[in-house]
């Protein structure tokens, strides 16, 4: 399953509940990067407010060689760490979500995030 994420919430609540679970946050122009060393290179979790006020998010794993879409898992390695932390979490906080999305770079969303176009 891919993992582009929307997640019902604030910036606050899911900032929170990724930081409990080991990742660093840094602020962007429209969107935060929160990101943490994960099986020989980092999770990656871009997350910003989308068109109908809930948060869009993109997670994948970055290997510590990669370019853009090359080098990027969008679909195993994220999907075991959504199962076993990321969803527990947003469980347990009572946070609702929903996983759809595009398992290659060229069909997700966060390709606007990059490219320079707004999400809200």
């Amino acid at each position: 399953m891919p993992l582009d994420i929307t997640v019902f919430c604030d910036t606050l609540q899911l900032s929170q509940i990724i930081m409990s679970l080991g990742f660093t946050i840094q602020k962007g122009r429209n969107y935060f990067s929160a990101s943490k060393r994960y099986q020989h290179g980092r999770i990656h979790l871009l997350f910003a407010t989308d068109e109908h006020n809930s948060l869009y998010c993109d997670l994948h794993h970055d290997s510590c060689l990669h370019l853009m879409f090359l080098g990027t898992d969008y679909e195993k390695i994220p999907q075991m760490l959504f199962d076993q932390e990321i969803s527990k979490a947003f469980q347990k906080n009572g946070i609702e979500y929903h996983v759809a999305g595009g398992f290659n770079w060229f069909r997700r969303k966060n390709r606007a995030v990059l490219q320079g176009v707004r999400l809200s």
